[in-house]
């Protein structure tokens, strides 16, 4: 999800990314779940990190506290929070 000015149409970059969503993938998942993780959470504006294992049906929530700590949350089903910027999904949306 980006927040602000709006993209182009055909862009591949958000500019303001405040959730990004990843489907774990078999054969780089220890990347995603570490490298890349340190990485997203340098952008400012980013507060909201999702990795969806359809494999393990779970979706890992990290999520960037105003002081700066990414704590983390396994949620299987339910609702996740996304504050900001304000909304709420189902899991199984997530997970098909």
């Amino acid at each position: 999800m980006n927040c602000g000015e709006p993209n182009p149409p055909a862009s591949m970059v958000a500019s303001n990314p405040v959730i990004v969503v990843e489907v774990l993938s078999p054969s780089r998942g220890n990347i995603d779940k570490t490298v890349k993780l340190t990485d997203y959470f340098r952008v400012a504006g980013l507060a909201h990190h999702l990795i969806v294992d359809v494999t393990r049906r779970q979706v890992l929530h990290h999520r960037k506290r105003p002081d700066g700590t990414v704590t983390v949350d396994i949620v299987k089903d339910g609702e996740i929070a996304f504050d900001p910027p304000g909304i709420s999904v189902a899991a199984a949306d997530f997970l098909g």
